[in-house]
């Protein structure tokens, strides 16, 4: 198993037996209080073309202050590169398909405070992810198969991990009580070969607890 699913597991398992207990300890109306603060979302992230990329990613955050969350999420992935790969023998063309796991934590600024007359619902977001996939070409200087970046691999498994560091904004609205629907557009400041999908990155979350 990935040391990365078994850490984010263990961290999430954490979380959750602190938090029981400590709300354990807490008087009702303290209950009420720090319930307020916890903010549960759900984001969908969509890329087509030449690139497909399908991204789901349960977060969930904890307000600092009224305006700043901070918090974790786990992250599933799907990316197809269209005609990725070439076979210089043959000259045939193939997609690179992944299923892709991951974790990341995330900071979000709201500047209702600041904007309040102009565009309620405005924040800034920044975080950090950490990816791992499998291909089925592993990297090899006298490889056949030859990517569109002109890097040359052969036939054989290869575990990939890739870092990214995402830094942009969106608009979050309420849509009935507590709950709320929101767009972000974000940039890969750490975009790489590796990386499965192209900038920008485009995501549609719906949550509880704004």
């Amino acid at each position: 198993m990935n040391p990365l699913i078994v850490n984010l597991k263990l961290h999430l398992i954490f979380i959750g037996l602190f938090s029981s207990i400590f709300l354990c300890a807490q008087t009702p109306m303290q209950n009420e209080m720090l319930k307020d603060k916890w903010l549960i979302e759900g984001i969908v992230g969509l890329q087509f073309g030449d690139v497909t990329a399908i991204e789901f990613s349960p977060m969930i955050g904890y307000k600092l202050t009224d305006d700043f969350v901070s918090g974790i999420g786990f992250t599933y992935e799907y990316s197809k590169y269209n005609d990725f790969y070439m076979d210089t023998e043959t000259g045939s063309l193939s997609d690179r398909k992944l299923n892709i796991l991951g974790g990341r934590i995330f900071g979000r600024y709201y500047l209702s405070n600041w904007l309040e007359d102009i565009l309620e619902g405005l924040f800034v977001h920044a975080e950090f992810e950490y990816l791992s996939y499998t291909i089925n070409y592993q990297v090899d200087a006298n490889g056949k198969f030859v990517d569109v970046f002109g890097v040359p691999y052969s036939p054989g498994k290869q575990s990939v991990n890739v870092p990214g560091l995402l830094v942009g904004g969106g608009l979050s609205q309420p849509i009935g009580g507590r709950a709320f629907a929101n767009i972000l557009i974000l940039y890969n400041l750490n975009e790489s070969n590796e990386t499965p999908y192209r900038n920008p990155v485009i995501r549609i979350g719906f949550g509880y607890g704004f």
